[in-house]
């Protein structure tokens, strides 16, 4: 039990309690253990073999379970829905084999590949201009304090506004970086598909690249420069795409928006090692932009 004192004394209430997720107690009653508790988002449990999520609200758990149906498994793997219970908010998914693949650019083509080539239209539609009205939204939090950074980011986010628009969207998995890959033997895994949509495919492959540049940047590496990599192994892994003329300019605006994002969050939880590391990425001086 969880004790709290406020203005009406003294509150018994079942631990943890977690106003953003209401039914993680009694989750956690039925012998569920926790793998990974984030600040916000769905939280990670594992029992007897098999990984379960507890959302905040149910539309989201049901939207997560009806992708991870939709999804066809091959070379490469995604989590096998098993359940959703909407009463208790959980998604109940056999385990996906294999370790950690690390940032190898063929692994990541032949993964994000399998997720475009896709047939299903489940999850829902994801656009460039949704991307930036939310970033507006994280800047008007970030400008009542660091009004500098704010502008500085708004003005790298403003040259992407008028970018090529894809030929056609694809399913992608929202979140693609290296750490939702796994290898098993030949086989690839790809895990964390919370934020699937249809989008332009440019997404990934830039959420990607810029993922990897940060890692570097927060190592104090030199980070490789993987577009042209990633970019030659999707083509390969995906020969359909070769007929996107306008794929490498997307990539690069995905990229900087994943950039601009990511600068926005690590101002707003003050991580400022990782906030220069973007805006260093983004052309821009931290030295003159971090007030």
């Amino acid at each position: 039990m969880l004790v709290r004192v406020d203005r009406d004394g003294v509150v018994l209430r079942p631990f943890p309690d977690d106003p953003a997720l209401p039914t993680l107690a009694a989750v956690l009653d039925r012998g569920w253990s926790v793998v990974h508790y984030p600040r916000e988002g769905a939280c990670v449990l594992r029992r007897e073999g098999v990984f379960g999520k507890v959302y905040g609200h149910e539309a989201t758990g049901r939207a997560v379970a009806a992708v991870l149906a939709s999804l066809q498994s091959g070379d490469v793997r995604f989590p096998a829905l098993r359940s959703y219970g909407p009463a208790l908010r959980l998604l109940v998914m056999d385990a996906v084999p294999g370790v950690p693949a690390g940032d190898d650019v063929a692994i990541a083509a032949q993964a994000v590949a399998a997720l475009h080539g896709q047939a299903t239209d489940v999850p829902p539609l994801r656009t460039l201009t949704d991307d930036l009205r939310e970033l507006d939204l994280l800047l008007k939090r970030v400008a009542w304090y660091r009004p500098a950074t704010a502008a500085a980011l708004r003005r790298r986010a403003a040259t992407v506004e008028h970018a090529p628009e894809p030929p056609a969207s694809v399913v992608t998995h929202g979140d693609f970086t290296p750490s939702q890959l796994l290898l098993d033997g030949y086989d690839v895994g790809v895990v964390d598909l919370d934020d699937a949509c249809r989008a332009d495919p440019a997404r990934d492959l830039g959420r990607y690249v810029a993922s990897v540049a940060l890692r570097a940047a927060k190592d104090g590496d030199v980070a490789a420069q993987q577009d042209e990599a990633l970019l030659e192994a999707y083509l390969d892994a995906r020969p359909a795409a070769r007929r996107d003329a306008t794929l490498r300019d997307r990539i690069a605006v995905h990229r900087t928006v994943s950039l601009v994002r990511s600068a926005t969050r690590s101002c707003l939880q003050l991580k400022d090692h990782r906030l220069a590391g973007a805006l260093a990425l983004l052309g821009t001086d931290p030295r003159t932009e971090m007030s």
